[in-house]
This record gives C-alpha cells, structure tokens and sequence, in this order.
C-alpha cells in the first residue's frame, strides 16, 4: 500500500460521530489510506511528494449548509464535500515541500438519515462517503457517464477490499 508519504488530519466537530462509530478515527483512516493506494495513479506526482496531507472534518448538516451554499449556491444540506488542492495538471516543482490535497467535510446528520433510510449500516455509509471524498482530492468526478462509472467502481472495489458491501448495488 502506497502510504508512506500520506498525512491524515482528523477533526471531530460534531461528538455524535465518536458516539456512534467509537474507532471513527481509524475507521476513517483506513478508508483514506486505502483509497490513496487505489487512486494515486491519478495524480502521479504524489508519489514523488515527501508529505501529502488531507483533512477531515467530521461536522453537522448546519455548518455543511452553509459551505453548500457558499461554495455551490445549494442551501441545504449534503453528505460530504470534498475541497480538491490539486488537479491532474498540478506540477510539483519542489516535492521536499508538504503539499495539502485537500479537506474533506462530512454532515452527521444526513450521513445518519442516508444511511438508515437506505437500511445499510452507518460505518458502512461512512466508510463508501470517506471514499467518494478521496477520490474527489485524487481528481475523480461524476459529472460526465463515462467518469461516473468510473468513480463507481473504484468506490466499489475499494469498499471489497475493505470488507464491506457494494455501495451501489439497489440503487437507482
């Protein structure tokens, strides 16, 4: 695994994340790290870095809202938002020199209702949210089909190998 140079910083905002997955730390953690080994081809001057660090915060539907609105003019709420540093065209110049991939913020709330209404565990939900984040910081996006499957099944293959379910199967 293709770790070694990769930094997570982890924020708990909201304490009912700790409250309902007690090893959220790790759990998230692993998550990233193996999303990082799966995806970095993507972003190919990562490897050459000394230090890549990504950013967790795991907050609330209210402070979710407001950067939703502030950042994609949508005033509501959503699962996760991912804040990209860096994009495939990004040329390290001095890789001695800590490069920040990106901020990952997830709302407890909606991670919650998502993932009991979808009748799936919550760790679960967190982990396949934690993915799909990561993969947002490494390049990865859904807007056009052929991206979108992509990004499905990346998501999904890590989510095997993490031991849990595909993410998209019952899904429409």
């Amino acid at each position: 695994m293709i770790t070694n140079n990769l930094n997570i910083n982890i924020n708990i905002e909201d304490n009912r994340w700790q409250k309902n997955c007690p090893y959220i730390k790790e759990i998230v953690k692993r998550a990233i790290k193996q999303t990082y080994s799966r995806a970095i081809h993507n972003l190919p001057q990562l490897k050459n870095m000394q230090e890549v660090f990504v950013n967790i915060e795991l907050s609330c539907d209210k402070i979710i809202q407001e950067l939703n609105f502030q950042y994609r003019n949508k005033n509501s709420p959503t699962n996760v938002l991912s804040f990209p540093q860096l994009d495939t065209k990004t040329e390290v110049l001095f890789p001695e020199i800590p490069v920040i991939l990106g901020d990952i913020i997830l709302a407890f709330e909606t991670c919650q209702r998502e993932a009991k209404d979808n009748k799936i565990k919550f760790v679960e939900h967190l982990c396949h949210l934690v993915i799909h984040g990561s993969l947002h910081l490494l390049g990865f996006d859904h807007i056009k089909d052929k991206e979108a499957k992509e990004m499905e099944k990346l998501e999904t293959n890590i989510m095997l190998e993490l031991g849990y379910g595909n993410p998209y199967l019952g899904v429409d």
